[in-house]
């Protein structure tokens, strides 16, 4: 991972990675995680315009969670999905959908146009300025398959550098996430 932690882009990842070996692992609530990695990412340079951590629950009340963070804006923190979440049309055929079902990354360039058959969400994110949509999963240890979208506003989207940087901090990421999540959603689900 030597060379992708090296500044290129405009970004280096090496200072997120050591602040999230060292300090990121610790915090319990992965909506302060999503919100502080999405902040040292933008000090970095990345160019994002939006950062979103999910994950299914497979819970007794809960499918999924989520928490959104947009800049200038307050985190979108908890976003739950509550049981049916794979017969919603916000999910059917979703990036996220194609995570879940493929365990493979997703990708789409917003510019200079969006195609017809694309998913709302991905006409939507367009028509807010976004040019590129990357979703890319993290698989946890128990079988469950979270994922971390990362949207940029930049004009020509991500670059090769960006991507791999994104994709090597997902990897990083997986495992902090999946601790902090299982405490969190643990609390949330309550007694069953």
């Amino acid at each position: 991972m030597g060379a992708l932690a090296e500044a290129g882009e405009g970004w280096a990842l090496a200072p997120i990675l050591s602040w999230l070996f060292r300090e990121g692992r610790f915090l319990a609530d992965p909506n302060a995680l999503t919100r502080a990695l999405a902040l040292r990412l933008v000090e970095a340079g990345a160019p994002l315009v939006r950062l979103r951590l999910s994950l299914r629950a497979d819970g007794p009340r809960l499918d999924g969670w989520a928490a959104v963070w947009i800049r200038g804006r307050p985190l979108d923190r908890d976003r739950v999905a509550r049981a049916g979440l794979a017969r919603s049309p916000a999910y059917l055929g979703s990036p996220l959908e194609h995570l879940d079902r493929t365990g493979t990354a997703f990708r789409l360039r917003l510019e200079p146009a969006v195609p017809d058959a694309a998913h709302p969400l991905l006409h939507r994110l367009a028509a807010q300025g976004a040019t590129d949509y990357l979703a890319l999963p993290m698989p946890f240890a128990d079988g469950r398959m979270a994922s971390l979208v990362a949207v940029t506003d930049r004009c020509g989207g991500f670059g090769a550098g960006d991507i791999a940087k994104i994709e090597a901090l997902a990897e990083a990421l997986s495992p902090v996430l999946e601790a902090a999540a299982a405490r969190h959603l643990a609390r949330m689900q309550g007694p069953a």
